[in-house]
């Protein structure tokens, strides 16, 4: 299964995913390669949840402003 499959299967529209953090998809796929199919998930559960919202939102999100100044 491809990265671009695996975004898919978990409903993440990777072609946005390229469009709006391309150095994210980046480096998201190299994880994908390095550790396989089954390690990246489990490594990666949260991040997958949180990028499913992130992409498939219809309204425009922030990041969080830094405030450690």
């Amino acid at each position: 299964m491809t990265f671009d499959e695996f975004l898919n299967k978990k409903k993440i529209e990777s072609q946005k995913l390229k469009i709006i953090n391309p150095s994210l998809y980046e480096y998201l796929l190299n994880e994908y390669n390095i550790l396989g199919q089954a390690a990246f998930e489990q490594r990666k559960k949260f991040i997958i949840n949180e990028l499913r919202i992130w992409v498939n939102s219809t309204e425009p999100i922030y990041p969080p402003s830094d405030t450690s100044s």
